[in-house]
């Protein structure tokens, strides 16, 4: 089934934030060698699962709010005001008295990309796998391992936390893998 991407549509049938050809080209341009190995339907699979888990991972962190009811994916959205811009910055040519609102009928590059960054991982391994408890200490042969209390039991993506951020409310951040 080929890949409907989210272009800023409010679409209802939208699976991905990324095209195929968008993730070949970010990762063409990072010249990274494992994207181009993965079959066209291995990649399709592995932007719906970004998507999948941006939405459930972001869903009551994004600014804003989505344009439609009736649209698949939390973006698009209205009202999402970027804080670490000014109006002699403003790229979007949206917004006023010093504000700069993402447009409501586009999808941000920073998106795009952190869509690309969690389907490569995706296509590695889940990217939100079930929690079993937590090592304090294990021990094979005469090597032992033994984990800070209260230390996480899962991933962080720290990158791609840093690459969403202005998009996210504040305390919105910490994306996290299992």
């Amino acid at each position: 089934m080929t890949l409907i991407v989210e272009t800023g549509s409010a679409s209802s049938t939208a699976e991905s934030y990324a095209a195929v050809a968008d993730a070949d080209l970010y990762f063409s341009n990072r010249n990274n060698a494992a994207w181009p190995l993965l079959t066209t339907p291995a990649k399709e699979a592995a932007l719906r699962l970004a998507t999948d888990y941006m939405g459930a991972a972001y869903r009551q962190k994004w600014k804003g709010r989505r344009v439609s009811t009736t649209q698949a994916l939390d973006w698009p959205r209205v009202g999402v005001v970027l804080d670490d811009f000014n109006s002699s910055q403003n790229t979007f040519g949206f917004g006023y008295y010093g504000i700069i609102q993402v447009p409501f009928n586009t999808i941000p590059t920073q998106l795009v990309n952190a869509c690309c960054e969690f389907a490569l991982r995706a296509s590695a391994g889940d990217l939100a796998a079930d929690l079993d408890r937590e090592t304090t200490m294990e021990t094979v042969g005469s090597v032992s391992i033994a984990y800070r209390p209260g230390a996480p039991e899962h991933i962080r993506y720290r990158s791609l936390d840093l690459l969403l951020k202005p998009f996210l409310l504040a305390g919105g951040s910490m994306i996290v893998r299992a």
